[in-house]
């Protein structure tokens, strides 16, 4: 019989697995949690990130070549009020440009741009056709649009920059895409791709 069934030995502290506590850069050397937190901080002020835990934790782990759990990085931005439910009222969230008519009221061509993806089955392929369009709300003229099997961020940045070679487009526009609930490969790129655009223009979007 195993001498734990009858004699109990209570453990000191805690119940449960050891909290992760510690950190190492590439080289291997010690980071303190205070770092790590003002590195998420620092992440966060951008206007298009709004990362969760785990994306975080990517983040950390291939951006800024950290060695840590994602346990760690889930207790560190819940103690700090850095969660996506947690920090609604200061957030970016709140800084975020969101949509404020069904119907944009708009009074110049090109200053207010929306774009949407549809599927289009192809039963002898088997598989799903995209097409991405680029629309004008106030002439509801398709500026642009690509058509392909799979649609990366890079293929929209593409589309951008080819659809503004042959257009005069004001210095202040607004971009309006839809990222439902039916976030597949092409609209989730699609919005990866406006953020990218948008970055390097210093263009707005509009959610």
């Amino acid at each position: 019989m195993a001498r734990s069934s009858f004699y109990y030995c209570p453990s000191i502290g805690l119940r449960g697995r050891k909290p992760y506590a510690v950190v190492k850069d590439k080289d291997g050397k010690i980071v303190d949690n205070e770092t790590v937190v003002k590195i998420i901080e620092q992440l966060f002020e951008h206007p298009f990130v709004d990362y969760g835990y785990y994306k975080t934790y990517i983040y950390l782990r291939k951006k800024q070549h950290l060695q840590i759990s994602k346990h760690l990085v889930y207790r560190l931005m819940k103690n700090h009020q850095l969660l996506r439910n947690q920090y609604s009222a200061s957030s970016k969230k709140m800084k975020r440009n969101w949509v404020k008519d069904l119907l944009p009221q708009v009074e110049v061509p090109f200053t207010y741009l929306e774009f949407d993806i549809k599927f289009i089955w192809i039963a002898c392929m088997n598989r799903n056709l995209q097409v991405l369009t680029i629309l004008d709300v106030f002439s509801r003229w398709n500026v642009s649009h690509l058509i392909a099997y799979s649609i990366k961020y890079q293929d929209v940045i593409k589309l951008f920059e080819r659809a503004f070679q042959h257009l005069t487009i004001p210095e202040k526009f607004y971009v309006r895409c839809d990222n439902g609930s039916h976030r597949g490969g092409g609209p989730l790129y699609s919005g990866h791709g406006t953020k990218v655009f948008q970055r390097q223009k210093g263009h707005s979007r509009v959610y």
